[in-house]
């Protein structure tokens, strides 16, 4: 017998299936029958209290993961870039003190290059540039590592940015 199968009154909906459900549940017409009424839980979710409550921890799984996603990316562009500009200023320095004691540009691009290579930069076409008073300017460049910035086209600047610095003789 299913109680609660006609009308409801004003209590018709999904609590009156829910009380209708576990009073056909408690109620067996034979001992075989209350076996198994014994072995069936007390609680029958029935109606869409679970598939409320999956939906709920779906958005937050979702926006848990493209703030993730978003803070990664951010950090990850600006480490890049400020490591990027002190090491163009390394850089510098570096093809400023080869220039200076050898007075070949040859030397100064290759210790450049070489400097950069050994910290994961590199140096773009006329990335190195020598002025008739000894003066280097580096340009480098990198690629930082994210997880969908790569993909948006208005942060491509973001994701591979350069660094340009000069280094001159020292005046003090």
């Amino acid at each position: 017998m299913l109680i609660g199968s006609g009308a409801q009154g004003a209590h018709a909906g999904a609590d009156s299936c829910y009380v209708a459900i576990h009073i056909a549940e408690r109620m067996a017409p034979d001992e075989g029958s209350r076996t198994a009424a014994a072995a069936r839980p007390a609680v029958a979710w029935v109606g869409d209290r679970g598939a409320i409550l999956i939906s709920s921890l779906l958005k937050f799984v979702v926006i848990v993961a493209i703030v993730g996603t978003v803070g990664f990316d951010a950090i990850s562009m600006t480490t890049t870039a400020v490591q990027l500009g002190s090491a163009a200023q390394e850089a510098a320095q570096v093809g400023h003190d080869s220039y200076a004691s050898s007075h070949s540009s040859l030397s100064a691009d290759q210790q450049v290059a070489l400097y950069a290579k050994q910290h994961g930069f590199t140096v773009p076409a006329r990335g190195v540039i020598i002025a008739a008073d000894g003066t280097v300017t580096v340009t480098l460049a990198a690629k930082a590592k994210t997880i969908a910035a790569k993909y948006i086209s208005p942060l491509h600047k973001y994701v591979e940015p350069t660094a340009t610095a000069t280094a001159t003789n020292s005046t003090y």
